[in-house]
């Protein structure tokens, strides 16, 4: 009776062990994998994620430059795990990496105003070992911001321009005679959501900000002047066709350059 009973519990205990011991399937995420340029393997990049450590390969008396994104910087002293035989260096946007010896590897975990960056640094184990000499980062959520304010803006201006065309036809005003064939460069928080001329003026439609830019004329060099302009209600009214304008508020700066030629439209 007892050696059934014995038999059975092994039995049962067999498949238990052979569940416990077969390999667990491993995914890689594809940020981890590091990206060589076209034409030097020794410069690579990631795809950020904040779940991922990246590995970076280096060398003695080689340094290995990490570079954040461009909106970024280092707002912690960077953790390093050993910090007898590495140094790290530079900041806030461009950190330097080196060992002091061959193979070595340890952590360093960098903190900056808008991510967390975990890494694994490894000294390889001769002068011949794989180096990467620049490490820089791509940021799929950093890409998408900027797609997406893109499409605002031109959404934006196009309701502008539409509202504004369906005014000038309310007040018996050809639309065929203004001209939207104007490029606005800059990001403050003063940028006009329209630019048009009537071939007399040169009307900016200013968004709902309490700050009002003072308007510069520019010439062909890029020189600043004063220019007569009005400012009636969220319109800014230049008392001329306008080539170039500066709108400048503090150190924050916009753009506008008039596409084409400057003489006014004339009706057929």
């Amino acid at each position: 009776m007892k050696l059934n009973m014995i038999a059975a519990c092994v039995a049962l205990m067999i498949p238990a062990a052979a569940l416990a011991a077969a390999p667990k399937t491993v995914t890689v995420d594809v940020a981890a994998q590091a990206i060589p340029a076209p034409k030097e393997n020794r410069i690579v990049r990631y795809t950020y994620s904040p779940d991922v450590i990246f590995r970076v390969l280096s060398v003695p008396n080689l340094t290995t430059h990490l570079e954040l994104g461009e909106d970024e910087g280092v707002k912690e002293t960077p953790a390093i795990g050993d910090q007898a035989q590495w140094m790290v260096t530079g900041g806030p946007r461009h950190l330097f990496i080196k060992p002091l010896r061959f193979d070595l590897e340890t952590s360093l975990t960098v903190v900056t105003n808008k991510r967390t960056y975990q890494f694994q640094l490894i000294s390889g184990r001769s002068a011949g070992s794989q180096v990467f000499q620049k490490v820089s980062f791509l940021y799929p959520d950093r890409e998408m911001e900027v797609k997406l304010r893109k499409e605002t803006e031109t959404a934006v201006a196009e309701a502008e321009q539409n509202r504004l065309a369906g005014q000038v036809v309310a007040s018996n005003v050809d639309p065929a005679s203004l001209d939207f064939s104007f490029k606005i460069e800059g990001e403050a928080a003063f940028k006009p959501t329209a630019v048009y001329t009537n071939g007399k003026f040169t009307f900016l439609v200013m968004p709902n900000s309490q700050d009002s830019p003072a308007i510069f004329l520019l010439d062909d060099e890029d020189n600043p002047s004063l220019i007569n302009y009005q400012v009636k209600s969220n319109m800014i009214v230049v008392e001329r066709v306008a080539a170039k304008l500066l709108l400048k508020l503090g150190s924050a700066e916009v753009k506008i350059s008039k596409r084409g030629p400057v003489e006014p439209k004339r009706r057929r």
